[in-house]
C-alpha cells in the first residue's frame, strides 16, 4: 500500500473555454476522481502569468491528487467511467503516479 501523488497536466480545448473547463474540473471531475478508492484529495494549480510568453509551459493547469494507496488508485482509474467535458483537450493530457520514497520534515 504505497502512498503517493498523481500529477495530471492538461489544458482547455481553447482559451475561450477556460472558464467552462475550470468549472467542470472543480465541480465535477475532482469529485469523481476523489471518490475512487485510494484517492484522498487533490489540489489544482495553473502557471503564473509571467511565464506565458514564447517559453511558456505547454500545460497551463496541473492537478495533484493525494493517494493513500497507489495500487488501489491505479486500479480504480483504469476501470473508471468519468463524466468528461469537451472543454478539456483530452488528446493531450499527461498523468503520472509517483510512489512516496522519502519524507523530510523541518
Amino acid at each position: 500500500m504505497p502512498k503517493g501523488k498523481m500529477f495530471v497536466l492538461s489544458n482547455p480545448t481553447t482559451p475561450a473555454r477556460d472558464a467552462e473547463y475550470n468549472n467542470w474540473y472543480n465541480n465535477i471531475h475532482a469529485g469523481e476522481v476523489c471518490a475512487l478508492p485510494g484517492v484522498t484529495g487533490m489540489k489544482r494549480y495553473r502557471t503564473v502569468p509571467h511565464q506565458l510568453g514564447p517559453d511558456a509551459p505547454k500545460y497551463r493547469y496541473m492537478a495533484v491528487y493525494d493517494l493513500d494507496d497507489t495500487d488501489r488508485a491505479l486500479a480504480g482509474l483504469k476501470s473508471a467511467n468519468f463524466n468528461m467535458s469537451d472543454a478539456i483537450d483530452t488528446n493531450d493530457v499527461l498523468a503520472y503516479i509517483y510512489e512516496e520514497t522519502f519524507t523530510y520534515k523541518k
